[in-house]
């Protein structure tokens, strides 16, 4: 009896080349992706300051030392700071004993404006020649 035993071996491969015709399609994806990234850190970000301001008007403060303190610590709340008519300061600073003061609400007339020097002639580097 005759045994037939027969071996094949047979390899390939393939590469292929893609090209858009219209590099139009791949900015406009990428300018999409973009977007997209920048809704999700606004989005983020809104949270973030939505949620500190809730833990805030709960009366709450994150320990400095936490490692969750620079998540809210540039959120300031200044709405619960106290206003004080300041003539109800001047009447508060003769009866207390304490030198701290109160905060004051100061109106924008009460803030003087910057007044600009104008140059003076002498102090002019260009020569007329």
């Amino acid at each position: 009896m005759a045994s037939s035993y027969a071996t094949s071996a047979s390899y390939g491969g393939q590469i292929s080349l893609s090209m858009p015709l219209d590099g139009g399609a791949v900015e406009l994806c990428k300018e999409l992706g973009r977007r997209q990234v920048d809704k999700a850190r606004l989005d983020y970000e809104l949270v973030r300051i939505k949620e500190c301001i809730n833990i805030y008007k709960a009366g709450f403060q994150i320990l400095p030392a936490s490692p969750f303190y620079p998540i809210c610590a540039d959120i300031i709340p200044i709405a619960a700071a106290p206003s004080v008519d300041p003539s109800e300061l001047l009447k508060s600073d003769e009866s207390s004993t304490s030198s701290d003061p109160l905060p004051v609400d100061i109106s924008e007339s009460d803030v003087p404006e910057p007044k600009m020097e104008e140059p003076s002639p002498e102090s002019s580097s260009v020569s007329s020649e």
